[in-house]
């Protein structure tokens, strides 16, 4: 029972919420990315190159420049 006035127990996880629960801001939609950008298998996210592999920013799902 409460009492007016008085502090609530926290029963949350003592974290801060969360400013953006959709995508995490993570990266974009795949429809906002360019043209020829490879796709995540895993997640649907636009992957980025760098050197030889391919990497997810949103799951860290990662293909080698090599694979098909």
């Amino acid at each position: 029972m409460s009492v007016p006035g008085e502090p609530q127990p926290d029963t949350g996880s003592g974290l801060p919420p969360a400013e953006d629960q959709g995508t995490g801001g993570a990266s974009p939609a795949p429809d906002d990315a360019p043209p020829g950008t490879p796709v995540c298998d895993v997640c649907g996210a636009p992957m980025y190159e760098r050197h030889c592999r391919i990497i997810c920013p949103r799951c860290g799902y990662q293909r080698d420049c090599s694979d098909p």
